[in-house]
């Protein structure tokens, strides 16, 4: 899908450092729907981990670019746009798909007549052991993470500076595809902090960052209809 502007609702400052720093913009794709993308530096993940005083980051995630130039953020959006902007839905649904939705979404997946609400992690499954991993500082793994209702999520965890390898090796300034939760480096505390923090509010971030690449361009575009009308429908109240 084409991209029919950019909107940049704040500037950065002079002495802001563009390559550790993170930007709200407006993306308008030719469908006239305005999509609001979360952009950042995998350096700026290591700023918000100390700042929060935490070892991990497990959020909303932000498209990473390797500077907060705007060829590279028009470029990573551009990525972002093809394929009827897959990844930029996606991105853009977490945080406004209601857990309830959510649910019957995973339900779906793993064809399973029940979710259970607010369950806790039974046993995280390395495939790979860490200790295997060359550098646990520049790094990512998949894990599995069984929970006490018996289902079964997928979920990448990655250190910032493992963008900037992959970035480099696909000569690229900007990452494109399934996020990450993010580790100051690639240990089993860090990880299990993480993760289990991810399982707050009903496991809501957890769920979404297993759907990554899952879930359909369709049945996220049904999702995406049922927010964007929910908008329109509360401000034509102020009309």
């Amino acid at each position: 899908m084409k991209i029919k502007k950019i909107i940049y609702p704040t500037t950065m400052a002079p002495e802001e450092d563009i390559h550790n720093s993170n930007i709200d913009v407006f993306v308008e794709l030719e469908d006239s729907r305005s999509y609001t993308t979360y952009i950042a530096t995998p350096n700026n993940h290591y700023w918000i981990m100390e700042n929060d005083g935490m070892d991990y980051f497990c959020g909303c995630p932000f498209v990473i670019v390797k500077s907060l130039a705007h060829d590279n953020i028009e470029r990573a959006l551009t990525a972002y746009s093809k394929d009827d902007a897959y990844w930029l839905k996606y991105y853009y649904s977490i945080g406004v798909t209601k857990i309830n939705e959510l649910n019957k979404i995973v339900k779906r997946s793993f064809n399973s007549p029940i979710l259970k609400e607010n369950v806790k992690i039974k046993n995280i499954i390395y495939p790979v052991p860490l200790s295997e991993i060359e550098d646990i500082k520049i790094g990512n793994i998949d894990v599995f993470v069984q929970m006490q209702d018996g289902l079964t999520y997928v979920i990448d965890v990655a250190t910032p500076s493992y963008y900037y390898k992959h970035m480099e090796t696909q000569r690229l300034d900007y990452y494109c595809g399934r996020p990450a939760i993010l580790v100051k480096g690639l240990t089993h505390d860090n990880i299990e902090r993480a993760l289990t923090d991810c399982t707050e509010f009903d496991a809501y971030i957890l769920k979404c960052y297993h759907m990554a690449g899952i879930i359909e361009i369709g049945e996220l575009d049904k999702v995406l209809d049922e927010s964007f009308r929910e908008n329109e429908e509360f401000f034509d109240g102020f009309e």
